[in-house]
């Protein structure tokens, strides 16, 4: 499994509840929170797949095929599924 370090931001705790929780739940669409480096970087597992820039022209035309948007709907679905009954312990501090 390769890594990558996040910078550390105001959020980052409610951050990593949400992570540790949807990791419980088994679901695969979100990294995996591993810790914070000496650094005071997160830890998070890298998802390799392609992702378009901020620009629309970047897109392939397989991004808009029937089976990516049914695929991303699916996976939208299991999101929210994961996070049913989910409630935050910190403030999100």
């Amino acid at each position: 499994m390769q890594f990558i370090l996040n910078k550390s931001k105001l959020i980052t705790s409610s951050n990593h509840e949400l992570l540790k929780h949807l990791e419980k739940q088994d679901f695969k669409g979100a990294p995996r929170f591993s810790g914070i480096d000496d650094s005071d970087r997160e830890i998070l597992s890298f998802i390799g797949e392609e992702v378009p820039g901020n620009n629309y022209y970047e897109l392939e035309s397989y991004m808009w095929s029937d089976e990516t948007l049914t695929g991303l709907a699916r996976l939208m679905r299991y999101f929210h599924d994961a996070t049913k009954g989910f409630t935050f312990i910190t403030d999100g501090k």
